[in-house]
């Protein structure tokens, strides 16, 4: 089968250069680093904090 009207080969290399670009344009805009943050929202409440210190070691000053 022969394509009806011949393009020179700067064309299709043109061609497939735009649809690479394209297709990077798309892939950073919807999962790489230009993607929108995901927010999560949550509603607030008033509790009480509990302080507690919890390891395994040595303690020591840091002035004498």
């Amino acid at each position: 089968m022969k394509i009806p009207f011949p393009l020179p080969r700067q064309a299709w290399f043109a061609a497939f250069g735009i649809g690479l670009l394209l297709a990077l344009g798309w892939v950073a805009t919807t999962s790489g680093p230009l993607a929108p943050i995901k927010v999560t929202v949550t509603q607030i409440a008033k509790g009480e904090v509990a302080p507690a210190l919890f390891g395994i070691g040595t303690v020591e000053a840091r002035r004498a």
